[in-house]
């Protein structure tokens, strides 16, 4: 009987062990933010790779690119745009909604979603990187639109507001699509700020006469 006993035990605890083993480590973690570094935000990392959130990399450490990877997957998802990985983000990861492109034509070209602060690089219409963005506050309202980068400047500058515009790819009266600070809401004057993590293989990938849908 003690012999049963045990080998029930003993299977118990290997079902026990194999179930964890399935399981994201991310899944398993309570709250994830930045400085925390492990493997639970190197799953978290892989996971948001996995479905086109970028974080700069699988290092197992929270930084500034896995923060805004977890602002954009928020703002897709309609959850609480904070940054940081939560309960309810981690659980909304095992089942995450599409993002859809608008435009289903062939080559690259990035669009422009206000209604949930995203930019999206797609590639022959389907989406292949989603970043956070923030875009025009009211009164700036960014222009809705299909436009064309006519201008790039590694280092812009705003002579109107005396602000600077890193990496600024400009697509229509002097609104650009720049690095800036994305607090999860429109909060700009007009231009599509993105995240400065981000914004240098962003400009690389709008050049002058690509495709910049806003809507």
């Amino acid at each position: 009987m003690n012999t049963f006993r045990s080998l029930r035990r003993g299977a118990l605890v290997a079902v026990v062990g194999l179930a964890a083993s399935v399981i994201p480590a991310h899944a398993q973690a309570a709250t994830l933010d930045l400085g925390a570094c492990g493997n639970a935000v190197a799953s978290l990392q892989r996971s948001l790779a996995s479905v086109h959130y970028p974080t700069g990399g699988t290092d197992g450490c929270y930084g500034s690119a896995t923060k805004h990877a977890v602002l954009a997957f928020q703002l897709a998802n309609g959850l609480q745009a904070d940054g940081v990985a939560g309960s309810r983000t981690l659980r909304a990861l095992r089942d995450p909604k599409p993002v859809v492109a608008r435009s289903r034509g062939e080559g690259a070209h990035v669009e422009v979603d206000r209604g949930r602060q995203l930019l999206l690089v797609v590639r022959d219409g389907r989406v292949t990187a989603i970043f956070a963005a923030s875009t025009g506050k009211a009164g700036f309202t960014t222009p809705a639109g299909s436009f064309r980068v006519y201008r790039k400047v590694v280092d812009g500058w705003s002579n109107q507001y005396q602000a600077p515009m890193p990496y600024a790819s400009y697509f229509v009266r002097g609104v650009a699509v720049h690095a800036g600070k994305i607090p999860g809401y429109p909060a700009s004057h007009g231009c599509v700020r993105v995240p400065a993590a981000f914004a240098a293989t962003l400009y690389r990938r709008m050049p002058s006469g690509s495709l910049v849908l806003v809507y």
